[in-house]
């Protein structure tokens, strides 16, 4: 288990670091934050396939180093909110190693501002190589079981004692037993060495970077303490041609008809309704992304059900907001794909008002709603 401390610096999406210029929270809301966070522990499964010979496989390699970044940049956005605990699970060598490349970057790039100390550890999971195809599903089995022996831990003999085997109350030693030795081993490996200080639990995936206001948390926890459940807004960020505009204009001007043809299949036109004058941009630390409800704007025909994009007769090879990268729309000839073709490929998002932060991670980068509802966006809290 390790404690990582940050600095005064915030990481950026290419992995540089840059000092704010803009207006931050202030000290009090940091301080706010932090104390409506501290009993919340976050838990991010994460699973990488093994491959018969990973120094030589292309297909491995980059999964492993994509999703090591995945999670730095998932772990630095829970950092910069001040989670104090973050448990990285897995169930192989490979998931282990990772976390190690992990605690490099971090360490590296890990000078974010105004963040105190989190602990960030690893648990590794044992169970049937069957079972790996749902790694989330055994973190959340593994993590109830750390719950319930911790309970179990620190009723150990009738004693008021914590999981160490200590008396609270006389802070004597007290012998444990082999299989409650085995027990606290387990419990704080998962919940640390006081267990009873969380309440809630932030479960998430290692691409699902949180983005959320300071000043926002205690009302979040307010919600939590009442027993509600909360699930943030599943934004999904689409690659668009302004933010490879060199790339583009190059392409063009030298003819590279093949390369043209590729950026135009990988990429958001920066035209129509897609031009980037007609992206909402947003200041995090102003304004709030609240549910417009069962509005599904993609379903042209009928809006307040989601469009079924895999089913006929759009046959999408994936989610709905990805189907125009994915379909293939690049013509045979070697002429420049037509505009129509590429607003049709992304016809699911022309009815949408895309959205980008000013600031923070992903800076600029058009966004929409994974699930196809309509992120409503106003400076007072979403009600």
């Amino acid at each position: 288990e390790d404690k990582v401390t940050g600095g005064r610096e915030s990481m950026t999406t290419d992995g540089s670091t840059r000092n704010y210029t803009r207006a931050h929270p202030s000290s009090s809301s940091s301080a706010a934050a932090a104390a409506s966070v501290q009993h919340t522990i976050a838990i991010i499964p994460i699973r990488i396939q093994s491959a018969s010979n990973p120094q030589h496989n292309i297909g491995y390699d980059y999964n492993y180093n994509l999703t090591i970044l995945q999670t730095t940049a998932t772990i630095t956005s829970l950092w910069k909110h001040n989670f104090p605990r973050i448990v990285i699970a897995g169930v192989s060598p490979n998931e282990h190693a990772a976390f190690q490349e992990i605690k490099k970057l971090l360490q590296q790039q890990g000078h974010l501002q105004l963040i105190p100390t989190v602990e960030l550890a690893y648990v590794h999971m044992e169970g049937r190589e069957e079972d790996w195809r749902n790694v989330p599903q055994m973190a959340m089995v593994e993590f109830q079981r750390a719950i319930r022996e911790s309970r179990q831990a620190m009723d150990v003999s009738g004693r008021n004692n914590d999981v160490d085997g200590i008396d609270n109350e006389t802070n004597e030693t007290i012998t444990l037993s082999t299989t409650d030795i085995e027990r606290s081993n387990f419990v704080q490996s998962w919940l640390g060495t006081n267990p009873k200080q969380w309440k809630h639990i932030y479960f998430t995936e290692p691409d699902l970077i949180l983005q959320t206001r300071h000043t926002a948390l205690p009302s979040l926890v307010q919600q939590l303490n009442k027993g509600w459940i909360l699930t943030a807004h599943r934004l999904q960020p689409l690659p668009h041609m302004r933010q490879f505009a060199d790339i583009v204009d190059t392409a063009i001007e030298t003819n590279n008809a093949p390369l043209v043809r590729y950026l135009s299949q990988k990429l958001l036109p920066d035209f129509g309704s897609f031009h980037h004058a007609n992206i909402t941009s947003l200041d995090p630390y102003r304004v709030s992304c609240c549910d417009q409800g069962n509005y599904y704007p993609a379903n042209v025909d009928n809006p307040n059900v989601p469009v079924k994009a895999r089913q006929a007769p759009f046959h999408c090879p994936g989610t709905f907001e990805l189907c125009g990268f994915q379909k293939n729309i690049v013509s045979r000839s070697k002429s420049m794909v037509s505009r129509e073709a590429m607003l049709e490929a992304h016809k699911f998002l022309m009815e949408y008002n895309l959205i980008a932060l000013e600031e923070g991670y992903g800076t600029g980068v058009p966004l929409v709603h994974s699930h196809q509802r309509v992120c409503r966006v106003q400076e007072e809290v979403c009600l």
